[in-house]
């Protein structure tokens, strides 16, 4: 059990610096090593169950003969990718060749132990012998690699990195020649492969923490979309503030212009006018960031949800006519609802906006309502061009707009999922890129006036 946890760890370590990596030559052979060191783990781990016990010597001989051929390869490949110094040549005319005698050697001992069993005489440490000595030699240069680019670099954030990394692979390695060449050759049992994992998967956290290592780093944060754009408040109202003080004094120039100019004057009137709309523009986009970010209390009354529907689409109808989309409406549930009417309506009318625009032309939009056991549920289902896959993780983001135009500031779906949180209810995005888009916004049957009472009763 304790080698699978080991295999566990170390695999995850490799693949994580694989996922993070995978364009970065000079960090992914550092994984491939890790995947490497796993699959000599795992053959060790077999080699306990007779019935793999071959898969399990091949498994093994095979990490014992490449693991530090793949760790010098990593070195090299990571001294490339900093340096503009070129040294594949050297290594491979000098160390690397080798590598095909020293997995012959390997093969000859799983053979052999296969054969006669494990030489207790130790005629097989010749062969061991050998195979360490090319081993020793692999991680000492791949060592020395990582060394001297720490001692090369000038930037202390990145010299910090690189010494850590050169550490915690000085160490793997040690360990790895203790533990897989000198303590065979010596016949004493190890008994600490399972610590030492511990040891280094905590290491690697750790360093992955607080340092930033092989190419990642990780944080730790509390994600709340309420307080996320309540943090927002005190940065937007003083950008608020300063851009309405500003285009008050323009306007109020302009109109200065317009009355102390005695001549009429047509050049003079255009550009008046045209600084007048400019301001007016600025002056309504400071209201709607402000109205769509600034934190809001809930004001609760009675209403009859399918009236605000029909209320919204009627507001809507200019924008739906001139596209000539059709609106199908399915009121599978129909009831009075006790929740903030003016911010459902603005939720509604955001979303089906959002749908609106989507579709080019001639499109359909279905608006239903149902109910299950904890929510009530409106659907806004649209045929447009979707959204694309990676965009949707990011879509209730404050700001985010797959919009070109500059009248969609991001915030509309930000503002309604933050009233349906408010709510206690949620606000349910799924879309296909080509396909069409729906939004479920999902209130709890609370919200139905009476509910609580005839559940209790019931």
């Amino acid at each position: 059990m304790d080698r699978l946890i080991a295999l566990i760890m170390v695999f995850t370590i490799s693949s994580i610096v694989f996922i993070y990596n995978y364009k970065n030559k000079g960090m992914i052979w550092f994984s491939y090593m890790g995947f490497i060191v796993s699959i000599g783990i795992l053959g060790t781990y077999l080699n306990n169950h007779k019935d793999f016990l071959l898969i399990g010597n091949i498994l093994y001989i095979f990490s014992y003969c490449f693991a530090p051929y793949f760790f010098l390869i990593a070195s090299i490949r990571y001294v490339e990718s900093n340096t503009k110094m070129k040294v594949r040549s050297i290594f491979f005319s000098r160390f690397v060749t080798p590598i095909l005698p020293v997995f012959s050697f390997g093969m000859c001992i799983i053979f052999y132990n296969l054969l006669y069993g494990k030489d207790e005489s130790g005629n097989d440490l010749y062969l061991r012998f050998f195979i360490t000595l090319w081993a020793i030699i692999y991680y000492f240069v791949g060592d020395y690699n990582l060394f001297n680019q720490f001692l090369q670099e000038k930037i202390p954030i990145l010299k910090h990195q690189k010494f850590y990394i050169f550490l915690l692979l000085f160490f793997a390695t040690s360990y790895g020649v203790l533990s897989n060449h000198i303590i065979p050759i010596l016949k004493i049992k190890n008994t600490y492969d399972f610590c030492f994992s511990v040891i280094l998967f905590i290491c690697f956290l750790y360093f992955c923490i607080r340092y930033g290592f092989f190419g990642l780093r990780i944080f730790f944060e509390k994600y709340n979309p309420i307080i996320n754009l309540m943090t927002m408040d005190t940065g937007i109202s003083i950008l608020n503030h300063t851009l309405k003080n500003e285009m008050n004094k323009i306007d109020i120039c302009c109109n200065n212009i317009k009355v102390q100019t005695n001549k009429q004057n047509e050049i003079i009137d255009r550009n008046v006018n045209s600084i007048k709309n400019s301001s007016e523009h600025i002056l309504n986009m400071v209201s709607r960031i402000k109205k769509y970010t600034y934190d809001f209390s809930i004001v609760e009354s009675n209403f009859e949800l399918t009236n605000i529907i029909e209320k919204v689409v009627e507001m809507m109808n200019p924008y739906i006519e001139k596209k000539h989309i059709s609106i199908i409406k399915d009121f599978g549930y129909c009831t009075n609802m006790i929740a903030d009417c003016s911010h459902i309506q603005e939720v509604l009318l955001s979303l089906l906006k959002n749908s609106v625009e989507a579709i080019n032309h001639k499109g359909e939009i279905l608006i239903k309502t149902k109910r299950n056991n904890k929510f009530i549920i409106i659907e806004v289902i649209d045929n447009g061009c979707g959204i694309n896959k990676n965009n949707l993780k990011r879509i209730v983001h404050p700001f985010f707009t797959t919009k070109n135009n500059t009248t969609n500031f991001g915030l509309g779906l930000a503002y309604s999922s933050n009233v349906i949180l408010k709510h206690g209810g949620k606000l349910l995005i799924s879309s296909h890129e080509g396909i069409g888009t729906k939004v479920s916004i999902c209130l709890p049957i609370s919200r139905i006036p009476g509910a609580i009472k005839n559940k209790n009763l019931g």
